[in-house]
């Protein structure tokens, strides 16, 4: 029975429940609610949930704390090629001028000239820059002292590329640089990536698929492991030539105590500690960008920014320069104050 006479004790409560129960004195506990939570009839239950969706609607990008997606920034052409960064601080490219050097904390203008070189900048590992001389040539320069070098497995190096790599013509393209190791990439037939020891010139064996492992190329056997409980996710892909179904892992991306994973075209953070994750929105199949401030990724018009310490995310849009000119986001590449967006327009820079 109902505490209030003259009304059903059903779900389906008459027109005047509220003000029957305020006038009697005995509001029942959701009486007192406000509008959007409050369902006592079928007409005033259509207010509510209309109220409730109006509500939502304001509050999601609150609750979720991240910008609309309509929110626009334009970014500021930036004219040299894409630079190679070390994710932390220091940008490096090539221009007429010389090899150029730019830190977080001054202006891309106020940039360091080094002197220039045949060989092109490849990648960073603290103040080494590995240059890329082609045929798997590979050349460190000190970026203090601005004195190149010959590392000691070079020899080696060129040697076992030669011997096993180069009977169909394949082309060799430095990828990446540890404190260890060298990441030199074959394309030929298909992609294939290699690890040699900077000291020996040894090639360290292709570390064995693992959830829980991600290369790196600052240990000796070229991986190192995930904290618990993170692990690489994987999604079913077909062979290029054999056309057999086999497992592959994402797209991620790794630093510290953070994990980015791209898994059926949607961004996922996770962090050690935790099988958790955070959704982050679409993104296309790209190469993201994450450091200690902050995680990056991008649609075909659109780059996306996910800042730690803020937890908003904010979304630039990316305009051709002509109307009507193609636009498409190809590559990201970033440091923690700045990230350089690389389109069918040219090189975008965008300070954070």
């Amino acid at each position: 029975m109902s505490a209030i006479p003259g009304v059903r004790a059903s779900h389906q409560r008459p027109r005047g429940y509220r003000a029957i129960a305020i006038a009697r004195g005995t509001p029942p506990k959701h009486a007192m609610t406000s509008m959007r939570t409050a369902t006592y009839g079928p007409a005033q239950s259509r207010v509510n949930r209309a109220s409730q969706r109006r509500r939502r609607a304001l509050l999601k990008p609150q609750l979720r704390r991240t910008c609309p997606v309509g929110y626009r920034v334009p970014l500021v052409p930036f004219p040299a090629q894409l630079p190679v960064t070390d994710s932390e601080r220091v940008a490096v490219w090539a221009d007429t001028a010389g090899i150029r050097v730019a830190d977080d904390g001054a202006p891309v203008s106020a940039a360091r000239t080094l002197r220039s070189s045949a060989c092109v900048p490849a990648a960073i590992h603290d103040e080494n820059l590995a240059l890329d001389c082609g045929e798997g040539s590979v050349r460190l320069r000190d970026l203090a002292s601005d004195v190149e070098s010959e590392p000691a497995g070079a020899v080696n190096i060129e040697e076992d590329l030669a011997a096993n790599y180069s009977a169909n013509g394949e082309f060799f393209a430095v990828e990446g640089l540890g404190a260890r190791l060298v990441a030199i990439a074959v394309s030929g037939k298909g992609v294939l990536d290699l690890r040699y020891n900077l000291a020996t010139g040894r090639r360290v064996g292709s570390y064995f698929l693992r959830s829980d492992k991600v290369p790196s190329l600052n240990s000796a056997d070229g991986s190192s492991k995930l904290c618990s409980p993170l692990r690489v996710t994987t999604h079913r892909a077909s062979q290029e030539y054999t056309g057999e179904i086999v497992r592959e892992q994402d797209t991620y991306a790794v630093a510290g105590k953070r994990l980015l994973i791209r898994h059926g075209g949607q961004m996922r953070l996770y962090r050690c500690g935790s099988r958790q994750f955070q959704k982050l929105g679409r993104s296309t199949a790209m190469q993201p960008v994450i450091n200690d401030r902050y995680a990056a990724w991008a649609t075909r018009t659109t780059v996306y920014v996910r800042g730690f310490r803020s937890g908003t995310t904010r979304a630039f849009a990316v305009r051709s320069a002509a109307r009507g000119a193609p636009t498409s986001i190809a590559e990201l590449r970033g440091t923690e104050r700045r990230l350089w967006i690389r389109d069918a327009q040219g090189v975008r820079l965008l300070d954070l």
